[in-house]
């Protein structure tokens, strides 16, 4: 059972590329929620954490290009939040691989309720911007 259902009305942006990408993670981010819950082995979880760490990386890259190429007037805000998520997400994948924590159902909810908020908050304003500017 995922995580989280992808829904249009609550998750999209109504940006062709960042709703794909934001579709792509919350994939991920259930793939390795059914994992942990079914007990996976730990190189299974560990491939499916470091996936998820390196797309985390592009899609922020993406969206933090399209804030440069349409002067997006939030831009040093919702960029601090996605370094937030990466700290988090490279802390957790840091200690997976030294064995100090282990992937819990508790993580990976914290995890997709981070995620879930600065989609709803954050990117929803993004959207909105690009929306209005007549970009997507």
């Amino acid at each position: 059972m995922p995580l989280v259902e992808w829904s249009d009305e609550k998750l999209s942006v109504k940006v062709g590329m960042i709703d794909r990408q934001h579709k792509k993670m919350v994939g991920m981010i259930n793939e390795l929620y059914d994992s942990v819950e079914a007990k996976k082995e730990k190189e299974l979880l560990a491939q499916l954490l470091i996936k998820l760490v390196h797309y985390t990386h592009y899609h922020f890259a993406t969206e933090e290009k399209y804030f440069k190429q349409h002067n997006y007037p939030e831009l040093t805000a919702h960029k601090v939040q996605h370094d937030q998520l990466r700290e988090q997400v490279a802390d957790l994948d840091e200690r997976y691989y030294t064995g100090d924590k282990m992937i819990t159902p508790e993580v990976m909810k914290l995890l997709n309720n981070w995620l879930f908020d600065h989609i709803i908050g954050a990117d929803r304003k993004f959207g909105q911007f690009l929306n209005e500017k007549g970009a997507f």
